[in-house]
């Protein structure tokens, strides 16, 4: 197993052939990196049971190879962009126990490999009569 220490967020971009990201349960603070959305070979971030906040930035819709994302167990914010949509590989979205809320994109019904969805305990109003709509 290969262990890597970055010191700074600005040389997280430099790891092109990084494949996976697991940083769960780390105890890291702070925002979630833009640079994230340069690791374009990345197919498994796991950001889980951390102390993130801020906002999931858009740029990671730039990781088309993306397969499993999993942020739940932080303190992030906002909601979950309609780019999100352009991530046709992802499989599985886990981002319970966070603080979002606004609404659900539409064009989340595109993902096309989502096999799992998991966003309980999160704010989105009118989830559950727009839930029904969104599975079939």
């Amino acid at each position: 197993m290969l262990r890597v220490v970055i010191c700074g967020a600005t040389g997280l971009g430099n790891l092109n052939a990084l494949k996976s990201l697991y940083l769960q349960k780390k105890s890291l603070m702070g925002s979630i990196p833009l640079e994230l959305g340069k690791l374009t070979n990345l197919s498994k971030i796991d950001f889980s049971k951390n102390k993130l906040i801020g906002e999931i930035p858009e740029s990671l819709s730039n990781i088309k190879s993306l397969k499993r994302l999993y942020m739940f167990g932080n303190k992030l914010h906002g909601s979950i962009s309609s780019s999100f949509a352009e991530m046709q590989n992802l499989e599985i979205l886990h981002l319970w126990v966070n603080n979002l809320s606004g609404i659900l994109p539409p064009n989340l019904r595109q993902f096309g490999s989502l096999k799992g969805l998991d966003l309980l305990v999160v704010e989105f109003p009118n989830t559950c009569a727009k839930a029904k709509n969104f599975m079939s």
